[in-house]
């Protein structure tokens, strides 16, 4: 599935996607399948899940947080000072589809 996950989410929303993400919780899975799966632990939550809206909730439960890059230069572009046009959101919510001031290009 994680194959698809960009290009699917292309065609509905208009732009790509750079990592998919997961959350393991420690306590029941040491992650090793993920790892073998190319993708890469990044650090732990707090414990806290959401709770509607912005509202959180502790439930105490620590969980790894996992990320797979959908193209070879994710984490590259994601520690760039910017990221190209085809990844920024405009205030309005919609992706841009042309260049424009400020945006990165993809090299």
């Amino acid at each position: 599935m994680t194959r698809r996950l960009s290009s699917d989410w292309e065609d509905a929303y208009g732009h790509p996607v750079l990592f998919a993400k997961t959350f393991v919780e420690r306590e029941r899975s040491t992650g090793h399948m993920y790892r073998a799966a190319g993708w890469t632990c990044v650090g732990t939550t707090k414990g806290y899940a959401r709770a509607g809206g912005t509202d959180t909730a502790f439930h105490g439960h620590d969980k790894n947080i996992w990320l797979k890059p959908r193209r070879r230069d994710a984490f590259r572009l994601m520690r760039s000072d910017a990221l190209p046009c085809a990844f920024q959101a405009n205030p309005m919510g919609a992706y841009n589809q042309t260049a424009s001031q400020g945006c990165a290009g993809v090299a």
